[in-house]
């Protein structure tokens, strides 16, 4: 089972927004697969470079309120 389909079918019960982050195409995928399998989770979509943790945290603060 490819990662992406994992993280689709494993979401919907444990939470209700998502931030996806990274680089290329494959965040685009996932989101799809989310959007198609639970309509109601709020996605977001971040472009990011190989984030460090730090950098993942700062923004799922900001995208959250928690900033």
């Amino acid at each position: 089972m490819a990662a992406n389909t994992w993280a689709a079918e494993h979401s919907k019960p444990y939470c209700t927004d998502v931030v996806i982050m990274g680089p290329g195409i494959e965040k685009t995928e996932l989101l799809q697969q989310l959007q198609d399998m639970h309509s109601n989770i709020i996605l977001r979509v971040q472009a990011s470079d190989h984030p460090i943790d730090k950098e993942i945290i700062a923004r799922g603060q900001e995208f959250f309120g928690f900033a």
